[in-house]
């Protein structure tokens, strides 16, 4: 065991050789750490869309025929990481109004929103549900729940497939 004098020498060399020693090893543990990563890119984008249509006020059962305005409001988020990963989220609502094809029927007013979100990759399996409330002028209510069923592959989509629920 080292006596005190021989711990206070050995203190003494070793704060003379630290900054030697820091000159000659911070070069390469520098270099060994691991690069900061770039913070994520994040772009907002929102969009709106109106399409005319003539079919069934329902996305999930067939019924009578109207001339339909859908409006819908698209917001997308994506991430870019700095790792090459880009995360999408997405968010719609839609508004629908109609007139019945035979003048005898209602018309009709309808909102619906859905959200989801996609990972790039190889590939991703998801769902994403879209809640719809139907009004007609008569007073009828219809509540749908869509259930969308879908794969992302290599920037396309693939076995895409609606599960539907209907509420009267």
């Amino acid at each position: 065991m080292k006596s005190d004098l021989g711990i206070r020498s050995s203190l003494r060399i070793l704060a003379r050789s630290l900054p030697m020693a820091a000159l000659i090893l911070l070069p390469s543990a520098a270099a060994a750490l691991p690069a900061q990563a770039e913070p994520a890119a994040v772009t907002e984008d929102t969009f709106t869309d109106t399409s005319d249509r003539v079919g069934p006020a329902s996305y999930c059962s067939d019924g009578p025929l109207y001339n339909l305005t859908e409006t819908f409001n698209f917001s997308v988020r994506t991430v870019d990481t700095s790792a090459g990963v880009q995360r999408l989220n997405f968010r719609f609502t839609v508004l629908v109004t109609g007139t019945p094809v035979d003048p005898g029927l209602p018309t009709v007013t309808a909102t619906g929103a859905s959200g989801g979100g996609l990972t790039s990759g190889p590939a991703e399996s998801n769902s994403s549900q879209l809640l719809i409330k139907w009004s007609f002028s008569d007073g009828t209510q219809l509540t749908e729940r869509s259930l969308f069923h879908y794969t992302f592959a290599n920037g396309d989509f693939t076995n895409f497939r609606v599960t539907c629920n209907s509420v009267p």
